[in-house]
């Protein structure tokens, strides 16, 4: 038994090891020369490319797809309940961007990325929806790269059965979703989705969405139907989960200790009773 505990122990430690060279392998990522969609969607992006890009700053030209844009429910900020936005952004050729926010002269992409523009509470008439304000209208964005979790629980997933095999499905339909399955929302809406989701950097937006950003963190939590609500953006820090397996490594070796301590104390009782 303690043989095993100390396997384990030390088994965790490596990991933890492991998950420290990640760690730093992700945080030297966020620094690194921001990728270029419009340039990378020509090229097919495997497993292995898809996982490089993970915590890459990630710029794009393109224009927003309003009409299509959906939230996730059950995201909380500051234990208030609410939506991420995630308005879909069509890639445009970066030699011609619009100038204004008339695309209609500009090389369009039929790639699609997911952006999630940040976080809104839910509305006091909950589960309609609160008005969102439109995203920003320049003509580059940036954000951080991320890969949503495949792991999450859902409830009536019937339903989302059903909204997935319906590509004809309109954005109306398709408004909320419990979870940010890039696949099945691409199934749900026939988007052709870029495989990672970015999270919109506001420094990268026009000053007044900036501005209407920062008022927006001192409005009430609990949002009305009636006013628009500009979205307070999300930033997520990389984080491998070294701490984790560095917490499992010290319950093994609690345990392994805990096990020779009444090992020890049970002898020496039986030593006591019964001197040679």
């Amino acid at each position: 038994m303690i043989a095993l505990t100390l396997y384990l122990s030390s088994w965790q430690t490596s990991r933890a090891a492991q998950k420290v060279a990640l760690q730093a392998n992700y945080d030297a990522r966020v620094g690194l020369t921001p990728v270029n969609l419009n340039a990378l969607h020509r090229a097919p992006i495997d497993t292995v490319s898809l996982e490089t890009l993970r915590f890459r700053t990630g710029t794009v030209t393109g224009e927003w797809l309003e009409d299509a844009q959906f939230v996730v429910d059950n995201k909380q900020q500051n234990a208030t309940p609410g939506y991420h936005v995630i308005t879909p952004l069509r890639l445009v050729e970066s030699s011609a961007a619009p100038t204004t926010t008339d695309s209609s002269n500009a090389a369009v992409i039929n790639t699609v990325v997911l952006v999630n523009r940040g976080w809104v509470p839910r509305s006091r008439d909950y589960p309609a929806l609160p008005t969102i304000s439109p995203p920003p209208q320049a003509q580059n964005y940036a954000g951080l790269l991320v890969i949503p979790t495949k792991k999450y629980l859902e409830l009536g997933t019937e339903v989302a059965k059903q909204a997935a095999a319906s590509p004809q499905a309109t954005a109306k339909t398709n408004q909320v979703w419990q979870n940010l399955d890039v696949q099945r929302i691409a199934a749900a809406t026939g988007l052709e989705l870029f495989p990672l989701v970015m999270l919109l950097n506001s420094n990268t937006a026009s000053k007044s969405d900036a501005e209407v950003n920062a008022k927006a963190q001192t409005k009430s939590n609990t949002a009305s139907t009636g006013s628009a609500i500009s979205p307070i953006e999300q930033v997520e820090t990389p984080d491998a989960g070294a701490d984790k397996h560095r917490g499992y490594a010290f319950q093994w070796l609690a345990l392994a200790i805990a096990v020779a301590l009444i090992w020890l104390a049970v002898n020496i009782k039986i030593t006591r009773h019964h001197p040679t």
